[in-house]
């Protein structure tokens, strides 16, 4: 018996691909939860190929009426793929094997938001990981995750960017599993973990403009010319780097 899903999406190229490879393997969910916005790129391209399948928008998958819907559809499965709402009791009740989230970090570390960076200022691993979800934030069990090796040269937009492709090939792998309801149920080592909140970014963003910092900002501006080659360097395990900086004026 094929199984049934209700799936939940970000607004983001991810998730379209996630969705449309569940439709390659005729899994339609029942029902789709997103995010409410006015300006969406893959939730209205969505919305457009498949009319059929009815959407929940916003928190409004929180209220009685549509906990209730979801109750009654007795899905197997959620599957949110970077979706932006934290689930809550008692929807955890309403899914007869589980919800899963595709989080954009290698759990336990940088639970949360900003992975992205925080890996580069923690200096801890970042990859992509499927996991259960229990009713605390990137916490749940892993089925599968795969480890990003960070070079010296990557920014966090460049570690993003990677990632996306890290994040669907390991969809594919797991949809096999997810089918078959055969995946895996690995308890995440908490001694190792960090998390953060979206706001705990701003925290680290200011750099002091002191007389160290200012003749190291000097420094870069001057080096940044159109020649990468007349830039700043560095030496890491024998090999040299580059560096520029791009300075905006804050409007």
């Amino acid at each position: 018996m094929p199984i049934t899903i209700i799936y939940a999406m970000g607004d983001r190229e991810v998730s379209y691909f996630c969705f449309m490879k569940l439709i390659e393997k005729n899994i339609i969910p029942k029902l789709i939860l997103c995010p409410k916005t006015t300006n969406n790129t893959y939730i209205s391209k969505i919305k457009v190929e498949f009319p059929d399948i009815p959407f929940i928008e916003g928190l409004k998958f929180r209220n009685a009426e549509n906990l209730n819907i979801i109750k009654e559809l007795q899905v197997d499965y959620i599957i949110s793929i970077l979706y932006p709402y934290i689930y809550k009791k008692p929807i955890f009740d309403f899914v007869k094997i589980g919800i899963l989230n595709l989080h954009p970090a290698y759990l336990p570390y940088n639970r949360g938001w900003n992975g992205v960076s925080w890996c580069i200022i923690d200096n801890t691993p970042i990859g992509a990981t499927l996991h259960w979800i229990d009713e605390n934030i990137d916490t749940g069990n892993i089925c599968f995750q795969e480890q990003l090796k960070i070079e010296p040269y990557y920014t966090a937009d460049i570690i993003y960017k990677k990632l996306i492709d890290i994040e669907k090939e390991l969809f594919i792998k797991s949809l096999p599993y997810i089918i078959n309801k055969t995946l895996p149920n690995i308890e995440q080592k908490n001694e190792n973990a960090t998390s953060y909140k979206k706001k705990d970014l701003d925290n680290v963003r200011k750099i002091e403009y002191n007389e160290s910092n200012a003749k190291l900002i000097d420094k870069l501006r001057a080096l940044t010319t159109n020649n990468i080659n007349e830039g700043a360097y560095f030496y890491k395990n024998g090999i040299k780097y580059l560096v520029q900086v791009n300075i905006i004026e804050s409007t």
